[in-house]
């Protein structure tokens, strides 16, 4: 008799068993097959909190707002917390069943027609039931272990995710502080010189007046005027610009501490922009792969990967064992009597013959999603790249730029102490003294503005990388 079963299990088997189709899988692309200047030099990595490498009090306390209150955080955070339960819901999708029912049921007989009970005078009789039914499905081929898995991929990826916004946020925030205290001390240098040409536009007035002064010269400074009144506009539509965006990014919930901390900030002679992070001539190529955007699509393959095993079990029957336990008598009192006890168990079977065509095109889809994310996956990788090497370029010649304009700036500092000199032993007109000055000022604006894209590029190149590297 057993070994008729087992036969019989292995016919039924092999005969409701469906062909699996082949499918190809795309390649993905390693760190190694890209063509780059990168080399593996270790580097100490600091993605949490990065920020804090500059030691300063305004800017923490700016992004811990921020980070408490960012809405596109909130929901990375709460997608994660979903993700947790359907891990919890995919553990309990291949759980026992169990249901519990039961039933009066008064219904007029005949005496001949209810033998086994009682009626009453009415010819009304009463038949009770109470029933526990169970099931449970039997996981030979991993189809929901393959489904566990898959939930567990997609909360790492989900973590990922909050990560790499975490970074894109936080740089974004940084990068806006240092923007506003670069304006704030533009906004000094930008007022003097307006004072300075104003000086020179009257001393031109006045030079016509009594005809040493062309009238040319007076347009000339008059254009200069107008320019730096316009930046100085400018300027002041920047700095609006940015306590929006920072509010925004806030939730619009604490715009009174978000603009008083970008305001003691400012104070600082030139803050964060003054600190320079330490840039490697070469990164290691390794770091890319574990950007959190590249790693994701990582974790979302293997997800898919899992999803595939899922539908491949959907390929070979799916077996259960039932059960049932039935208490059923005439009359409300002989329910729970023991002869009234029944009982059923059993195996059941379902064959993906019968949805041959539904078994098949789902299994062949998440084939093809695999590949999609493959793709994706190697587009993220490709790009990061990108990123790192022209973050490194820029990096590179920002330093290049900030170093020709100190010495830029240094010459005109020179220049202008030297006129001032020569105007005080009375060699040099007050005009040409100011002009020096007004000279001396527009090379400052230069070294400050060349600075500031020094530390932009900086904080971009944080974000290719993933991270602060030094």
């Amino acid at each position: 008799m057993k070994l008729f079963l087992k036969i019989l299990l292995i016919i039924l088997t092999n005969t409701a068993c469906l062909k699996i189709p082949t499918l190809q899988q795309n390649q993905y692309l390693e760190v190694k097959d890209l063509q780059t200047d990168l080399s593996s030099i270790p580097l100490n990595f600091q993605d949490d909190k990065w920020w804090t490498y500059y030691e300063d009090e305004n800017l923490n306390q700016l992004l811990e707002i921020i980070l408490q209150e960012n809405r596109e955080l909130k929901i990375a955070f709460l997608n994660i917390e979903k993700a947790g339960e359907e891990i919890n819901l995919a553990r309990s999708s291949n759980g026992p069943f169990i249901s519990l029912s039961g039933n009066l049921h008064k219904e007029r007989y005949t005496e001949n027609q209810f033998t086994f009970g009682k009626i009453n005078k009415a010819g009304v009789g009463t038949l009770g039931q109470l029933g526990v039914t169970g099931d449970y499905g039997i996981d030979l081929f991993g189809k929901f272990s393959a489904l566990v898995k898959e939930r567990e991929y997609m909360k790492t990826a989900e973590e990922l995710s909050s990560k790499w916004i975490l970074i894109s946020l936080s740089t974004q925030v940084v990068e806006l502080y240092g923007n506003w205290t670069f304006l704030k001390h533009e906004r000094d240098i930008l007022q003097e010189r307006i004072r300075v040409l104003e000086k020179m536009a009257n001393m031109n007035q006045d030079g016509i007046n009594i005809g040493v002064k062309t009238l040319d010269s007076y347009l000339e400074v008059q254009k200069k005027l107008r320019t730096a009144q316009s930046a100085l506009e400018k300027n002041t539509v920047s700095q609006k610009v940015i306590k929006n965006t920072l509010n925004f990014l806030g939730a619009e919930r604490r715009n009174e501490e978000i603009s008083r901390l970008l305001i003691s900030g400012a104070k600082e002679k030139k803050g964060i922009l003054n600190k320079k992070i330490k840039i490697q001539d070469t990164v290691s190529s390794e770091i890319i792969a574990s950007r959190p955007d590249v790693a994701y699509y990582l974790e979302i393959i293997k997800a898919q990967e899992e999803k595939l095993k899922y539908y491949k079990a959907g390929f070979y029957p799916q077996f259960s064992i039932t059960g049932n336990l039935n208490f059923a008598a005439y009359g409300l009192g002989k329910v729970f009597d023991i002869s009234s006890l029944g009982a059923l168990t059993g195996i059941g079977f379902t064959f993906p013959i019968f949805r041959a065509g539904q078994v098949k095109s789902q299994y062949k889809i998440a084939g093809t999603e695999v590949n999609i994310f493959i793709e994706e996956y190697n587009n993220a990788l490709i790009a990061a790249f990108q990123d790192v090497n022209n973050g490194l370029a820029k990096v590179k010649e920002a330093q290049t730029v900030l170093e020709i304009m100190k010495k830029s700036s240094s010459e005109s500092n020179e220049l202008y102490e030297r006129a001032r000199e020569r105007s005080g032993l009375g060699l040099d007109s007050l005009y040409s003294l100011e002009y020096s000055r007004y000279q001396w000022l527009d090379s400052k604006i230069d070294y400050q503005q060349a600075e500031y894209n020094l530390f932009v590029q900086q904080i971009r190149l944080v974000k290719a990388l993933g991270g602060l590297y030094e």
